[in-house]
């Protein structure tokens, strides 16, 4: 049961990280060469995002979870689909500027 907790810990701490290395993707400047970089940046963005993505929902489907746990991954959840909106608004923005 104490497994669980600290898998639920580190997918919330990957949530928060996700924000983190977003906002930090979006203020990078694109520079010659850079773009291709910035491009890269943001294909590993998306690539942790769906692998953090699947444990969230895998350990949301624990019925061992317990109600503390069912409450927090459904949050970390949430905030990822909020995460993944803001992105994709953000995207389509940039693209139609």
């Amino acid at each position: 049961m104490r497994l669980i907790f600290v898998a639920v810990g580190a997918f919330v701490a990957s949530v928060v990280g996700l924000a983190l290395a977003g906002v930090a993707i979006w203020r990078l400047r694109c520079e010659g060469f850079g773009c291709i970089g910035i491009g890269v940046a943001w294909f590993a963005w998306v690539t942790a995002f769906a692998l953090v993505l699947v444990v969230g929902l895998v350990l949301h489907s624990r019925p061992s979870l317990g109600k503390v746990g069912v409450i927090t991954t459904r949050a970390a959840l949430i905030v990822q689909a909020i995460l993944a909106l803001v992105a994709l608004a953000a995207w389509f923005a940039n693209s139609a500027a």
